[in-house]
């Protein structure tokens, strides 16, 4: 930003300041503002979106930098402040001003929609006045063109100083509000994009209709506290009439006003007003509309036919949104008169084009600025023609390989832009080297999408930047001259270029005469000189122009100014304008003859080789004429006879790059050698030396300026690409272990440049063995992984993928180094946008190590199974088995890194897979046993490790139910056997992990009712003979082992008596009830634990069924231990805090309850057959109802439990809770002294207003049951019972308007019961 003088400061917020600035050298002042790098993806949103845009409505854009820590803009200074502090000052505007003002805004977002962008943030903060009043838009950071995804774009630009958005993609409430973030601010939006539609015209003229709004009223239509109500109001409520404090007269809109706000504040967008209404609309006053004969006068533009001209503006502008974009606009003054904008409808095309997002790559800021005296208009053009930083994208986006084609040749090279305007100071060239897009289009064959050497070099590892003019070598000087004071008079540069070519030639011809006889042995003869060679390079920087110089005597002319008699400067300066020549020239004919101009430029390199001065002239043209030759050459196919460069030109390019030269001087020779050998035809063979490669690799290595490491390594890259030999004889030398600590440097390019090198030499698979074994390599590789550059995952991906098909053994090393979560990651990112052909490439490369690990995987258990299958039964494996064992059993991990994977699982699992697990569990089950032993092959550890490896696939498979679903048989019949066998295992891990995984796979099973109705199990059977003859057995020890064995055997057994009543009978012969209630007391300090649940759960599952034997539970002591369970599960549901596991309580709680309320059920059951039998005089065994009643009396005990449960949010709690309390009545009535407490009647009383009607008479039954029974509860309810009375009374009192009368019957008979007076 040295170019710029820094003044007041205008503006400041969170990411951004605002300063009034200043161009050295001019009197324009200009807004410079200074933002965070964290704000780059929308200050590049801005930048695209803006920096072609021209109208008196929208602020302009000049240029960008960036530095450090900053981006810095260049925009157009607009003193009169924002739309948003006037209303500030003012409150509200008359509609005068309205009007005004109005007309501004109109005429800049139609010209803004004409070209297909939407400003989507339309706010009065957003809208800036200049000296004069008028309104621009300003802030275009979410603006986006229509129908693009603006989330996408912003991903697309994110860098490393704003960090990445792909890792939070799965966060729904972090992406919610990013979506927010870029609809713009809420008191504008439109309801349909406030109901997740995109942005369209038709949204920004609902944001015009809140400005005018807001204009008038000094608010926008809606407004609310916060979000949620905002949208209600938006999507629901009408806008309010505006209205305004002051005079009755004043205060009221007119008719106009309030119908264009209608129009424009239609909830609906179809029926919105469109641009076809609002031109035309009557509020205006027709200031929108011009006359058809002023149309007819304008004089016609770019080529259009008078006829194209006289379309009158009305139809222009009333063109409907969906026709709109086809127009070239033409804008509208403030006093009426037409302003043609656009031009030709092509260059509107191109201006369309070039807002697109898929160009974002193309907008980069400058890193330094251009010391050049030029104007801040002139700098405008710093964006659109600067040099892309990517290149062309090669990968097509389509997954299919014959889609891919080859980008079409260009007549027009990339290095044909120069500058069009002449300057005193050459301002327009100063610009134009930043300008110059210097790339070739090359297209590398990806026909074949499978193949990997095709994938190794890429268009990215292939650019090239110029060699001449490079701010990144050497800060070019500026051309200064002053056109007035040349010896000679000349033409604008303009004018030239509309010369015929004979009087071009007769031109130069008159320019050459003029050099040649222009003395440089005084100062001022050389000053005059330099600035005649000057404007001469300003000539050659036009390509077309260039054309016709190198065929001309002007050549002749400049090769004499090289000669050693000429000064120094005048030297450099004629070996300048031959680089720019050949930096901007389209096409060579193969009759130019260049072999002089080599011979020439050679020796006076070859004859000054202490003069780094000259060398530094001198080299940069060289390089851009080889580069020309190499490239033209190449384009044809042939070497052409006047092209041919001395053998002595080469020689002297790689002296230049070796220790001891001027670090400027091995520069530009070492981008010379980059440039050139990015292509490949002859010229690029010259160089491709073992001992080149050694000088750069020193280079690379000794350099202290990152631009010059990266142009070293990028040359050898290159060599590399000629013959691979290079960069192993440079790895031979080096040291491989240097070559590695070359990966740590943190410069992109430089990665990029070694991973690609690493690539090539393992794809042509000589000499690499010593590579693909050192562990070191792999995790340096995979620390690339980590790289922001997809460029760099991809290659990273490439070297992974051969060596670890040249090394199987290094697939367990990079799995551990997390390769499965690396390509997990990338995955997901491709899908969210970004450099789409680098995205494509990636991608590619992903799907090949995929494929590979996909393909691998059942050739790793394949060889495991046979390898253990050789040692099956013996105890001391042979020397070969050993080996075998070795090679095959440490890369089972692999398997189980990628069924761990979503992306790999679905592909990796199937029968073969499921079947070769079950092979691989059957041995460990005979090495479980003893049966078998490979610890002497792989030790103790070894043996432990390849077990764990084996059940944690089992457990990976085993989480996912789909899976266990879709292969139930092979499951069944291949792997639970086994499994079963190990539950029974001395080793106490592998039985607590077996029991786990056997009881987990069989529960579900037995328990999901899906697959036995849609899908049945074909083996069933199998199943229960698992079961019965593997488990059930030794169902009392695992019972009565140390957690957590039991809770796996409670659970499994659930599930079977839950799925088969008839395994109660099962578990009633095996005598497991004490058993259960031995497990229930080692649990007890635990109640909510899952052993506890699934006790109570088999509990509810016995008291169920009726062929229980229910002595025998009572005997066991069950109705205690269910009423303490009640007790502590209560106390702990009462007392809950945000440690508590709530839902754990509230399971508990329900199953205890249910199976409480059917003991209760059963007994009254009883009860009241014995009743039915006395009175119908029957013998009845009244002893044994009396027994159960009396079994069952600890119940009453907890009759305060269920009075706290009542008031319970959980509905089924507090239901069955009431049930439970009517049971308990009716059995015992009011036994319990302490029922009609204060706190029960407390609790009654908050209840029975809350609850349903049949809950109500269930509670008043109980009320009604208990104050019969026991006269001490009535008394309590008459004289401490007013909450509950008032509520009695209450119930009775509402009856007659509810259609549950017996409700308020009941009511009444409770407090008639009680003594108390019905009011």
């Amino acid at each position: 930003m040295e170019n710029f003088i820094l003044y007041d400061e205008i503006y400041r917020d969170e990411h951004s300041i605002v300063y009034k600035g200043r161009r050295k050298g001019s009197i324009n002042f200009v807004a410079i503002h200074c933002m965070d790098k964290a704000r780059r993806p929308q200050v590049t949103n801005r930048v695209r979106l803006t920096h072609e845009l021209d109208h008196p409505n929208v602020v302009q854009f000049y240029e960008w930098y960036e530095t450090t820590n900053h981006l810095w803009l260049v925009v157009e200074l607009c003193t009169g402040g924002c739309l948003k502090h006037l209303l500030l000052q003012d409150e509200h505007l008359p509609e005068s001003s309205i009007r005004r003002f109005g007309l501004d805004v109109v005429r800049g977002l139609h010209y803004l929609h004409s070209l297909g962008v939407l400003f989507s943030d339309l706010q009065p903060s957003k809208i800036l006045l200049d000296g004069t009043g008028i309104l621009k838009f300003d802030d275009f950071s979410l603006s986006r063109v229509e129908g693009e995804d603006l989330d996408e774009v912003f991903e697309s630009t994110l860098g490393e100083d704003c960090g990445s958005s792909a890792d939070s993609s799965d966060q729904g409430n972090e992406d919610t509000t990013k979506q927010r973030k870029t609809l713009g601010s809420p008191s504008y939006l439109a309801p349909e994009l406030l109901e997740g539609q995109t942005h369209s015209m038709a949204s920004d003229l609902w944001s015009l209709g809140c400005l005018l709004h807001e204009m008038y009223t000094g608010k926008p239509p809606f407004t609310a506290d916060t979000f949620p109500e905002l949208v209600e109001k938006v999507l629901h409520n009408s806008f309010a009439q505006p209205r305004i404090k002051g005079p009755r007269i004043s205060s009221k809109p007119s008719p106009d006003f309030c119908s264009l706000l209608e129009g424009l504040l239609k909830k609906d967008p179809s029926e919105r007003m469109d641009w076809h209404n609002l031109v035309a609309h009557p509020f205006w006053q027709g200031d929108l509309l011009m006359d058809k004969d002023k149309g007819d006068n304008a004089p016609p533009e770019g080529g259009e036919t008078q006829k194209e001209t006289a379309k009158s503006s009305v139809d222009m502008l009333t063109e409907t949104p969906s026709n709109i974009k086809q127009y070239n606009l033409i804008s509208i003054s403030p006093d009426g008169r037409p302003i043609s904008r656009s031009g030709t409808s092509s260059q509107h095309h191109l201006l369309r084009t070039s807002l697109q997002s898929s160009g974002l790559q193309t907008f980069r800021p400058q890193s330094t600025p251009e010391a050049s005296d030029t104007s801040a208009k002139e700098a405008q053009f710093t964006i659109s023609s600067r040099p892309q930083t990517s290149p062309v994208v090669s990968y097509e986006t389509s997954t299919d390989p014959k889609e891919t084609k080859p980008h079409p040749p260009r007549k027009s090279s990339g290095r044909k832009k120069s500058a069009t305007k002449e300057s005193k100071t050459g301002g327009g060239m100063g610009d134009g080297k930043q300008r110059i897009k210097y790339h070739r289009d090359r297209q590398i064959s990806m026909e074949d999408e499978g193949s990997k050497v095709e994938l190794v070099f890429t268009l990215w590892d292939l650019t090239v930047s110029p060699i001449i003019d490079n701010a990144k070598i050497q800060k070019p000087a500026p051309l200064k001259y002053d056109i007035k004071n040349l010896p000679v008079a000349v033409p604008a540069l303009e004018k030239l270029l509309k010369f015929s070519r004979p009087d071009l030639l007769h031109q130069l011809d008159g320019l050459a005469d003029a050099l040649g006889k222009m003395n440089d042995k005084t100062a001022s003869g050389q000053r005059s000189k330099v600035q005649f060679l000057n404007y001469i390079a300003t000539v050659c920087s036009n390509g077309t122009l260039g054309a016709v110089v190198i065929k001309s005597n002007l050549i002749l002319s400049l090769l004499q100014c090289l000669k050693a008699n000429q000064a120094l400067e005048v030297r450099c300066r004629a070996g300048r304008v031959l680089g720019l020549l050949a930096l901007n020239m389209e096409e060579l004919e193969e009759d130019v003859q260049l072999t002089e101009v080599f011979t020439a430029l050679t020796e006076v390199i070859r004859d000054n080789t202490r003069n780094s001065k000259l060398k530094q002239g001198m080299l940069p043209a060289l390089g851009e004429l080889l580069f020309l030759v190499a490239t033209q050459e190449e384009q044809k196919g042939c070497s052409v006879e006047a092209w041919t460069v001395p053998a002595i030109t080469y020689t002297m390019l790689a002296r230049c790059i070796r220790e001891g030269e001027d670090s400027i001087v091995q520069h530009n020779a070492a981008k010379s050698i980059e440039n050139v050998y990015s292509t490949m035809g002859t010229h690029s063979q010259k160089l491709a030396t073992s001992e080149t490669g050694h000088i750069l690799w020193h280079l690379f290595n000794h350099s202290t300026a990152d631009a010059l490491k990266i142009t070293a390594i990028s040359a050898l890259c290159r060599l590399t690409r000629q013959s691979v030999s290079i960069f192993q004889s440079v790895i031979d030398k080096v040291g491989l272990p240097n070559v590695l600590e070359a990966l740590a440097v943190n410069i992109t390019k430089v990665q990029q440049a070694l991973a690609t090198m690493f690539a090539a030499l393992l794809m042509e698979g000589t000499h690499i063995q010593r590579l693909v074994q050192d562990k070191d390599f792999i995790l340096r590789i995979m620390k690339l992984l980590d790289s922001p550059s997809m460029l760099i995952r991809a290659k990273a991906v490439l070297v992974l993928l051969e060596v670890t098909n040249t090394n199987m053994d290094m697939i367990h090393v990079a799995c551990q180094a997390r390769l499965v979560m690396y390509i997990e990651r990338d995955s997901r990112r491709q899908q969210t946008g970004g450099n789409q052909g680098q995205a494509s490439y990636l991608s590619k490369c992903l799907d090949l190590i995929t494929n590979y690990l996909v393909d691998i995987v059942p050739q790793i258990l394949g060889d495991a199974i046979s390898s253990l299958n050789a040692v099956a039964g013996r105890k001391h494996p042979s020397s070969i088995q050993a080996k075998q064992l070795k090679t095959s059993l440490p890369l089972v991990p692999v398997a189980l890194h990628l069924v761990t994977s979503q992306i790999f699982r679905t592909r990796i699992i199937g029968e073969k897979f499921l079947e070769d697990i079950g092979d691989l569990l059957a041995h460990v089950q005979s090495l479980d046993s003893g049966d078998t032993s490979i610890e002497p092959a792989i030790g103790t550890s070894g043996t432990t490790d390849f077990i764990k490896t084996v059940l944690s696939i089992l457990e990976a498979v085993a989480q996912h139910p789909c899976i266990l679903m879709e292969y139930h048989s092979v499951i069944i019949e291949n792997i639970l056997p086994a499994l079963a066998s190990l539950v029974s295992s001395d080793n106490g891990d592998t039985r607590i992990f077996c029991l786990r995984l056997f009881a987990e796979i069989t529960s579900l099973y037995l328990t999901h009712d899906q697959l036995t109705e849609e899908h049945p199990l074909t083996n069933p059977k199998l199943l229960e003979e698992i079961i019965g003859d593997r488990f059930l057995p030794h169902a009392e020890q695992i019972l009565l082992d140390p957690d957590p064995v039991p809770v796996y055997g409670l659970k499994l057994l659930l599930a079977l008596i839950e799925k088969s009543p008839a395994y109660i009978k099962r578990v009633e012969e095996l005598d497991l009830y004490p058993v259960f209630f031995q497990v229930l007391l080692d649990h007890q300090n635990a109640p909510i634990s899952s052993a506890i649940r699934n006790l109570v759960g088999i509990f509810h599952c016995l008291v169920s069924h009726k062929d229980t034997n229910m002595k025998a539970l009572y005997d066991q002591g069950t109705v205690d231990h269910l009423c303490n369970l009640l007790q502590q599960s209560v106390n702990i549901y009462m007392d809950s805090n945000d440690n508590t596991d709530t839902k754990s309580v509230q399971l508990l709680l329900t199953s205890l309850q249910d199976t409480i309320l059917v003991l209760l059920k059963y007994v009254a059951a009883v009860v009241r057959q014995v009743l039915q039998a006395k009175k119908s005089g029957v013998e009845a065994d009244t002893q044994g109802a009396e027994s159960l009643l009396l079994n069952n009396k600890p119940f009453v005990e907890v009759t305060a439990c269920f009075m706290q449960l009542i008031c319970s949010k959980e509905r089924d709690i507090k239901h069955t809770a009431c049930e439970c309390l009517s049971l308990i009545a009716q059995l015992f009535g009011g036994e319990y002294k302490d029922t009609m407490s204060l706190d029960n009647m407390d609790c009654l009383a908050v209840a029975l207003p809350k609850s349903d009607a049949k809950r109500q008479k269930l509670l008043l039954r109980f009320i009604k049951r208990v104050i019969s029974t026991e006269k001490q509860h009535a008394d309590m309810l008459r004289e401490q019972g007013q909450g509950l009375c008032a509520a009695l009374q209450n119930m009775v009192q509402t009856a007659s308007s509810h259609a549950d009368v017996a409700v308020s019957s009941l009511a009444a008979d409770v407090l008639k019961t009680a003594g108390v007076k019905v009011s």
